[in-house]
């Protein structure tokens, strides 16, 4: 899966993971006797482990498939990118709920004016909803999972409503038109204020976001409700919408039906008559369905059965890979109680890379339906910022460089045994702070388990012992990985973790670092200033050059390990399936179902 704690549109969801295992996948269900059976029905196969839980724009895990697999159908986004075959980094205006925005004042002021859209009980979506949504963010911002210091909402400093239609944002500093349009405007929704502004489930909506106490209240209100997700299709507060589907049921261990939002005010109206998003508990599960439940006319092969696809297109299936713009990792604990100072030691990070061998984990543990990671932009779906740099592959795998990097630090070596510290400090030729004499290399690795990752972190063990670096494994859930995930202070019971690979990151059009770098935003201690500062280079001078100067220098720092990220998967689709191409190729994560039809 994917935390990809990608955002709500672009992050990480650090959840959605992204998605290590096959990506989102989306399937029809029709063709044969499954259109006979189930009409103008069309149905998701949610990759295996993987399903929405929550509805709110707060995500406290911030998962690419809450967003893309339940809110983004639910409620749309300011601004929409891809869905425009060729274009897929580009702005798509026609889908995006607002006017394109107007900056002013040296790009400290941003004006957005909202289309003529209306919620689904016929009212009119207005400034004050979008306002709405500023002002629970303001006021809870600690409590919002996708949060960033720094960030939404740090960086506005006033939200002005001009009209019915437009509000003005006054910002904190200039900023790269570009990257706020990306990376903040795009990842808000306007919320409806007419039915969510409220304290208490009897009690009246009023006006009590416009003051800070007002809007926690209003925002812990909202909180306990989506808290219970079997409530989520009985529940009037999550019945009003704007976007082009309304959830009929949702089944917490069972499939999610959405049907038309019948006063949807977009140009893409769904023609199906419902949507449904069905679990799988394992990739054999689904594969097996995709086989032999006539109900399923598109799913994907998952990276163990890619032999078999023969066997899929000889029932009337077309296969296909999407790309996945977005980077891979295992994200470490710089303040880990028992192994926070090894991480903290970058000769110890660069040892660590070099054993990762990316090249062989693509082929055997994601037969070949993968590409290597080497920094914080990945080189490939092609796009227009990937450096000479990333792509020189600055750590490959090489294991008598790890271990002449530990060595020239004061290392004993001690291959397929646990190496130790002999000679403590701070001197260039030393294990470095925190490091005591007879300290051991080793350090625990919590996963979120699917075969791919079984495999690669099998291999990394054991390539790693050859250096004496003893890593336990402990496989678990998606949900275990992102839960112990934190930022957390030395010492406290918190901070036993020690590293975590849980799926990585998912990128929109422009992928800056801010939420997975700078200091406080990754959830796990790292923090460094020339990194802060090239981070922020990004967002406010935006151009190539600060994004080249900003990777290059993360991918040679090594903020966390670099792993292959996967692919897409092999994803198959029912030729009968029309108004399918959008899905196909959209690295975004955007799901377009409403324009499906068979």
């Amino acid at each position: 899966m994917e935390n990809l704690r990608h955002r709500v549109s672009f992050r990480p969801l650090r959840a959605c993971a992204l998605l290590a295992a096959a990506a989102i996948v989306l399937v029809a269900c029709t063709g044969g006797n499954g259109s006979k059976q189930n009409g103008n029905v069309a149905t998701v196969a949610l990759t295996a482990g993987e399903a929405p839980t929550y509805i709110l724009p707060s995500d406290p895990n911030c998962t690419a498939t809450n967003h893309y697999d339940l809110r983004a159908l639910l409620y749309r986004p300011l601004y929409w990118y891809g869905g425009v075959p060729g274009k897929e980094f580009e702005r798509n205006d026609e889908l995006s709920l607002a006017e394109p925005p107007v900056y002013s004042n040296g790009n400290k002021q941003v004006s957005v004016t909202l289309k003529d859209y209306k919620w689904s009980d016929g009212k009119p979506v207005t400034s004050k909803d979008l306002k709405f949504y500023f002002d629970l963010y303001s006021a809870s911002k600690k409590d919002w999972g996708c949060y960033s210091p720094g960030s939404v909402p740090d960086n506005i400093k006033k939200v002005q409503i001009k009209d019915d239609k437009t509000v003005v944002l006054t910002l904190d500093q200039q900023y790269a038109p570009t990257w706020f349009t990306v990376n903040a405007l795009a990842d808000i929704a306007p919320i409806p204020e007419h039915v969510w502004d409220k304290t208490s489930a009897d009690g009246k909506v009023g006006d009590y976001a416009s003051t800070p106490s007002g809007a926690k209240k209003v925002f812990d209100f909202l909180t306990a409700q989506a808290k219970s997700p079997d409530k989520y299709d009985s529940d009037p507060l999550w019945g009003v919408v704007d976007g082009p589907w309304k959830l009929q049921k949702f089944d917490p261990r069972g499939d999610i039906d959405f049907v038309p939002n019948k006063n949807y005010s977009g140009p893409d109206k769904p023609k199906l008559s419902k949507l449904v998003e069905r679990r799988f508990t394992t990739d054999q599960a689904e594969f097996d369905a995709l086989l032999s439940d006539q109900s399923i006319t598109t799913g994907y092969i998952p990276s163990q059965d890619s032999s078999r696809k023969r066997q899929v297109t000889d029932q009337g299936f077309t296969v296909y890979q999407q790309g996945n713009f977005g980077i891979n990792y295992i994200t470490l604990n710089y303040h880990s109680n028992q192994h926070g100072p090894l991480f903290n030691q970058l000769y110890i990070r660069q040892a660590l890379q070099h054993m990762i061998d990316e090249p062989e984990y693509v082929k055997v543990a994601y037969n070949g339906n993968a590409e290597p990671i080497n920094g914080p932009v990945p080189i490939k779906p092609a796009n227009p910022y990937a450096s000479a740099y990333e792509k020189s592959v600055p750590y490959p795998y090489d294991p008598g460089k790890a271990v002449a990097l530990l060595k020239s630090h004061g290392w004993t070596v001690k291959p397929d045994g646990v190496s130790t510290c002999a000679k403590p400090g701070t001197g260039a030729d030393q294990c470095g702070a925190g490091i005591s004499s007879g300290d051991k290399l080793q350090f625990t690795l919590d996963y979120s388990k699917d075969v791919s990752s079984d495999r690669s972190m099998e291999a990394f063990q054991s390539s790693a012992a050859k250096a004496g670096i003893k890593i336990t494994l402990r496989a678990g859930t998606f949900d275990h990985a992102v839960s112990i995930t934190n930022d957390c202070k030395r010492g406290s019971q918190d901070c036993n973790w020690d590293a975590v690979g849980w799926g990585g990151w998912h990128f929109g059009p422009y992928p800056t670092g801010e939420d997975l770098f700078a200091t406080g935003a990754c959830q796990c201690g790292y923090s460094d200033p020339k990194t802060d500062k090239l981070v922020a280079a990004t967002k406010t001078q935006g151009g190539q050059q600060a994004m080249t100067e900003y990777e290059d220098y993360v991918a040679k720092t090594l903020p966390y390990l670099w792993l292959p990220r996967a692919q897409g998967g092999l994803n198959v689709v029912r030729s009968d399936v029309k108004g399918y191409d959008r899905d196909k190729q959209s690295l975004f994560g955007y799901n377009y179902p409403q324009y499906w039809h068979f």
